[in-house]
């Protein structure tokens, strides 16, 4: 039987303010469990907060009984969500977050947008949106509009994940509602929109054909929603199960099929879902299923079961981030300047220069060996703890990336161009080590006014790893968000680009770039590997970069923006200088990194 269930979309619900942040369920933070709060008070919260206001989310908790814990409720207006899950697994639950974004009269009217519960459930980590776009068959455009405005201005993930959009996050992203998309006869044949009666009468008189002939794969061609996903236009790797039954709308109020004539019969109710790709192997959808027997509104219910294998989460070594961060954030101090680190790497120059050598300066577990933004991973001996001690970047492994390049990136500046770099994220959040007290991640040099740049090698961080085994690293996700560098104003987003890092591993390992890993050939071109030496073997990737407001390039020619490049994993013990990168410079100090005399 079913563990989790969502409840969502449009036609019923209270007042609620605007809300662009996330902000955590009333009652706990958002790292509480609500299998450790009283589920008989929160039940009767989420009764109190339906009583008179919606029907039909009152009708969803009677339904579910007392065998299941009510998660979250999230109205706005016409806009609903609900999660529930079964007593038995509410202990497992962890993180609930919401936030709503509306999109109606002026982008501000609460009668249109979308609501997002998020929530960590043995692991993993589960995205609702509940959403009620734009209506009429003529507003296809300002329905993708709405998609966008909800995931661009709907920021979750904090500090850890801030300029990654909350779609592409999550292990699995489920989303609902009233999406108010077309049966469209008219865009299908080439032809302007009819706005005659007689233009109206034919194209319902076409798809009232279809539904007595059960032709829904001719209904499916003539379909907005899918037409604009394979345009690049909307809901970039969401997938949908085929419907099998008529249109749900618009429908007459009875217990019995029948449509109002006043509209063209479309499909306006859908479920859609993606995954990171490492995460879509475990999550199987089920058929999706109308209920005409349910007269609730000129709109019938949907619904799609799902089957979802939670997965082992990556072992990380929790002690490592701060440990890295120590070693790769040079600070100043007395007698640790030139001559140290003769044995374990390149040794530093000035003040800041840490070594990594038997005997350099603070013995077999010095610091990782710094020169104006460079570092060694030596062999010195691990921290028995399992920690990183100081010098123990050699224990860990190392991400390098050379011929780091883009394409067809999307314009932010005036003229058509950007200056754009690469800041690195994670799943899990603490996989990369950062790079700053203050948790910055690490990040690119900018390449100035170019929608095609080339990042040189020696501008690309090295990403320390904090997993335990190549295992761990195998089964994680590195996200590169492209991001435009603004001197006067705050950096914008230009989309980001998700890695899974089993075939990197996989070559390196074996030397092959893993061609039968089909949820990877679906988010990259495996273009075959090199060897890298004693070190690594290199894996060859181009990943489309995708961003909520846009995922083609506008620029008269411009294709779809995408990253390509190489990374190999640099095993530990390998002896080799680890590059820092040059965008987090400050020249006061010598050492490299922004910010660094302000903390000492």
């Amino acid at each position: 039987p079913p563990q989790t269930a969502a409840a969502g979309g449009g036609g019923g619900g209270g007042r609620s303010k605007r809300a662009s942040a996330a902000s955590p369920i009333a009652g706990g933070d958002g790292a509480e469990s609500p299998g450790g709060l009283d589920a008989m008070s929160r039940q009767a919260e989420i009764r109190r907060a339906i009583e008179g206001q919606s029907p039909f989310y009152k009708m969803v908790v009677d339904h579910l009984g007392s065998d299941w814990t009510v998660i979250a409720l999230s109205l706005m207006f016409q806009t609903g969500l609900l999660v529930a899950v079964r007593n038995r697994v509410a202990k497992n639950v962890r993180d609930v977050v919401k936030a709503q974004e509306a999109t109606g009269l002026l982008r501000v009217g609460t009668n249109k947008g979308g609501v997002v519960v998020t929530m960590s459930l043995s692991g993993s980590r589960l995205c609702f949106v509940g959403a009620h776009l734009a209506a009429h068959l003529q507003h296809a455009g300002r329905r993708d509009q709405d998609v966008m405005e909800i995931v661009s201005q709907i920021r979750l993930g904090g500090r850890a994940l801030q300029e990654i959009d909350f779609d592409a996050q999550f292990h699995h992203v489920f989303w609902m509602g009233d999406l108010n998309y077309r049966v469209d006869w008219d865009k299908l044949d080439g032809k302007p929109p009819g706005t005659t009666p007689a233009e109206h009468k034919a194209r319902f008189d076409r798809t009232m054909a279809a539904v007595e002939a059960g032709d829904w794969p001719a209904l499916w061609k003539a379909d907005q929603l899918l037409a604009h996903q394979q345009s690049g236009f909307v809901f970039h790797g969401f997938k949908e199960v085929p419907l099998a039954f008529p249109p749900t709308f618009k429908v007459k109020r009875s217990a019995e099929l029948g449509y109002k004539a006043k509209r063209n019969p479309s499909y306006c109710d859908r479920v859609l879902y993606k995954s990171l790709p490492r995460m879509a192997p475990h999550l199987a959808a089920g058929p999706v299923r109308a209920y005409a027997e349910l007269p609730t509104s000129d709109h019938k219910p949907v619904s799609c079961q799902f089957k979802l294998d939670c997965v082992d989460v990556p072992n990380l070594d929790e002690t490592a981030t701060r440990a890295v961060m120590a070693a790769t954030t040079p600070r100043r101090s007395a007698g640790a300047g030139a001559g140290a680190g003769a044995a374990g790497g390149a040794g530093a120059s000035g003040s800041g220069g840490f070594g990594t050598g038997p005997g350099a300066g603070t013995g077999d577990g010095a610091a990782a060996a710094i020169d104006r933004g460079t570092s060694a991973v030596g062999s010195g001996p691990a921290d028995p703890s399992g920690g990183v001690a100081a010098g123990s970047d050699s224990h860990r492994f190392v991400l390098r990336f050379t011929n780091l390049r883009g394409s067809d990136l999307i314009p932010k500046d005036w003229g058509d161009t950007s200056d754009p770099y690469i800041r690195f994220y994670s799943d899990p959040a603490g996989l990369v080590a950062p790079r700053r007290a203050d948790g910055r991640r690490p990040r690119s040099t900018h390449v100035a006014k170019t929608l095609h740049p080339a990042w040189p090698d020696a501008e690309v961080p090295d990403l320390v790893l904090t997993a335990r085994t190549l295992s761990d690293v195998a089964k994680s996700h590195l996200f590169l968000a492209v991001v435009d560098d603004d001197a006067m104003d705050e950096d914008d987003p230009m989309g980001q680009a998700v890695l899974p890092l089993g075939p990197v591993v996989q070559a390196a390992l074996h030397g092959d770039c893993g061609r039968g890993s089909e949820q990877f050939a679906a988010h990259a071109d495996m273009l075959g590997s090199s060897a890298g030496g004693d070190v690594a073997h290199r894996f060859r990737f181009r990943l489309p970069v995708t961003l909520a407001t846009s995922n083609f390039c506008p620029v008269q020619g411009g294709g779809r923006p995408t990253l390509c490049g190489e990374i190999e994993v640099v095993m530990p013990g390998s002896g080799v200088t680890l590059r820092h990168g040059g965008e987090d410079s400050f020249q006061g100090c010598g050492c490299n990194v922004d910010g660094c005399c302000a903390t000492m």
